[in-house]
């Protein structure tokens, strides 16, 4: 299963983002293949995360206080076929 290490953000002004504050990790779990790392101290933030589910938002890590982009886009992650509902 991929690991994906979020990029760390600064705390969002409020209002201007979705932020998830997580009160214990993984806060997320699903049936994908992706597991979201917290940027700063690599906590499990979600599981199995299925591509693009879980997308533009905030998570904040309750380990070490940081706040964490989720934008699959920007690390350049593509969704496995069996995501995008193509079979062979």
């Amino acid at each position: 299963m991929p690991n994906i290490k979020l990029e760390v953000v600064p705390k969002p002004k409020e209002g201007t983002r979705i932020v998830l504050k997580l009160l214990a990790t993984p806060g997320f779990s699903g049936e994908g293949d992706y597991d979201l790392l917290c940027g700063s101290c690599e906590k499990v933030l979600a599981e199995k995360i299925v591509y693009g589910h879980l997308q533009e938002v905030v998570l904040h890590c309750p380990k070490c206080d940081t706040h964490n982009e989720v934008q699959f886009r920007k690390y350049k992650v593509y969704p496995h076929f069996s995501q995008i509902g193509t079979r062979f």
